[in-house]
């Protein structure tokens, strides 16, 4: 039995092998070569003379030597021929092995023929890189006008100047000069005459005030310059500054309040000397710093007014000794613009809470129950007058002001609907104004951990928090926006303080949020128009 499967096994195994065989007699052919291949070799001058180079074709299943055997003899004697007629040069030069030089009376084109002089070239073994047409298209350049040559009818501008850094100084305090001149005679259309470096400068100011209640008034400056019978002129639109432009301004710093565990993140101005601590936790100033005073005062160092690692401390710069910056005695809110559905009145103690759907509800003292009304698209303000406390808590969707002739009492968190970080198409705006103190209400209010405000927030008295020494865990105040207030309170132990400035409010400020006196250049290009008196 084993012996008939070792035999049926060795028959099987044998007819294999012959069939594979077969197989590979019938599709057995010489590997393709590519469908053409052409091939040039360029002779020097002295080779040519007599000799010219042959293209041979190869094509797709042809032999590898497709030569008849009397054309390789041929070849091969006229090479040898080359070899020995070319001197001592090219006795130690190998022959292509498939080329030839023939004669130019003697040219066939069976053959391609190569050159065996010395700076013959390689021929390289690597395959060839294909390369898409795309990469050798030609690169089409857009035409770029120069609006700083010509105008928008093409004609040819006058010559421009840049505007010296020491010029540029002095206008902009000459500017300053003026404008506050202005602002105390209520007068900011004028025209004033300036003389300096030997030139005569015109300053044209044309003032136009706020269109809504969320823009900016603006003054428009033509300043012309008269030097040497060359009239030059320059303009710019300076803009009124809000209180929200700051992210904290403190009028009058209260020198027992020292900053420590905090951080601003935009503007910080005080029109007094304010106190930070030297050692452990410092506050850190990622916007400008400036303050009326003439110095900082640093706690927990022997000398008192000396900061360690300032550049630390103030990362966008520290400027003292600056002009004060008004805060208005009366703000004089009125609601009388606005149409009666724009405005809610309150003249009692009422709690408010905003709330997502687009709404806001409010309680009065001793009622019952609570009422509510949807935020029209329009800003609007709902205003507390007889010195009225208001109470805020919610979720913001609308633009509206709370003012208030008394306190105003922040129960919980106030937060835009659509959050400005998150999103750049949120329209909601928050101004909170009382004339007398902004106040974070008890623990048992608020609730533990960190409280969220979005918004502008403006107390003509102080901003104060409620039980600050009591313990909250290292819990943040974290304000979105901006903070200005007469005076602050202590905030730790209860929070620490966290303010990242709301940049749309560079813009807009929120629906009748004050305004300073200070203006500020919004739009300049810094040059000389130069024009020639005729």
């Amino acid at each position: 039995m084993r012996r008939a499967l070792a035999l049926s096994f060795l028959a099987h195994f044998c007819m294999a092998f012959i069939f594979a065989g077969l197989l590979n007699l019938i599709f057995d052919t010489e590997p393709g070569a590519d469908p053409t291949t052409l091939e040039f070799v360029f002779l020097p001058a002295d080779e040519n003379d007599n000799f010219i180079t042959q293209a041979r074709f190869k094509k797709r299943g042809s032999p590898k030597n497709s030569q008849s055997p009397k054309q390789h003899l041929s070849s091969k004697a006229v090479q040898n021929n080359y070899t020995a007629e070319s001197g001592n040069g090219a006795k130690n030069i190998p022959a292509h092995p498939q080329s030839a030089l023939l004669p130019q009376n003697s040219i066939d084109f069976h053959e391609s023929p190569a050159s065996p002089a010395v700076n013959e070239l390689d021929i390289s073994n690597q395959k060839s890189e294909l390369r898409s047409t795309f990469e050798y298209a030609p690169v089409f350049h857009e035409r770029k006008d120069s609006p700083d040559i010509f105008d928008k009818d093409y004609q040819l501008q006058w010559a421009t100047l840049p505007v010296s850094v020491g010029e540029k100084e002095k206008i902009n305090d000459k500017l300053h000069d003026i404008i506050e001149e202005l602002a105390e005679a209520q007068n900011k259309d004028t025209v004033v005459f300036w003389e300096w470096e030997n030139a005569n400068y015109t300053f044209d100011l044309d003032h136009t005030e706020a269109e809504s209640a969320m823009e900016l008034d603006e003054i428009f400056v033509k300043i012309t310059r008269k030097r040497d019978g060359i009239s030059t002129t320059t303009a710019m639109r300076m803009r009124r500054m809000a209180f929200s432009h700051y992210a904290k301004f403190v009028d009058y710093w209260n020198p027992l309040i020292v900053l420590h565990d905090d951080e601003f993140d935009g503007r910080f101005h005080s029109n007094s000397t304010f106190n930070i601590m030297n050692i452990g936790k410092r506050p850190k100033f990622r916007g400008k710093v400036t303050t009326a005073s003439h110095q900082i005062k640093a706690s927990g160092t022997p000398y008192f007014s000396f900061i360690t690692q300032r550049d630390s401390v103030f990362r966008a710069g520290l400027e003292t000794g600056v002009g004060t910056i008004k805060l208005p005695r009366s703000l004089n809110i009125s609601v009388s613009e606005n149409p009666d559905s724009l405005h809610y009145l309150f003249s009692e103690e009422t709690w408010i809470t905003f709330h997502s759907s687009g709404e806001f509800s409010w309680k009065k003292k001793g009622e019952p129950s609570s009422k509510s009304r949807y935020i029209p698209k329009e800003p609007i303000t709902i205003a507390g007058f007889k010195k009225a406390k208001l109470h805020l808590r919610g979720i913001i969707s609308g633009k509206m002001m709370v003012y208030s002739s008394g306190d105003i009492i922040i129960d919980g968190s106030l937060t835009y609907k659509k959050n400005p970080m998150l999103s750049s198409y949120s329209e909601d705006y928050l101004g909170v104004v009382s004339e007398k103190d902004i106040i974070v209400a008890e623990p048992k209010i608020t609730g533990p951990g960190d409280l969220i405000l979005h918004g502008a927030f403006f107390a003509q008295n102080r901003f104060r928090i409620r039980k600050f020494w009591h313990e909250n865990n290292n819990a943040k105040l974290r304000i979105y926006g901006s903070i200005t207030a007469g005076s602050v309170g202590a905030t730790e132990p209860r929070y620490g303080t966290r303010i990242q400035f709301d940049k749309r409010l560079e813009q807009k400020r929120p629906p009748y949020f004050p305004m300073t006196d200070r203006y500020e250049v919004d739009v300049w290009d810094e040059l000389w128009h130069t024009n020639i008196d005729k």
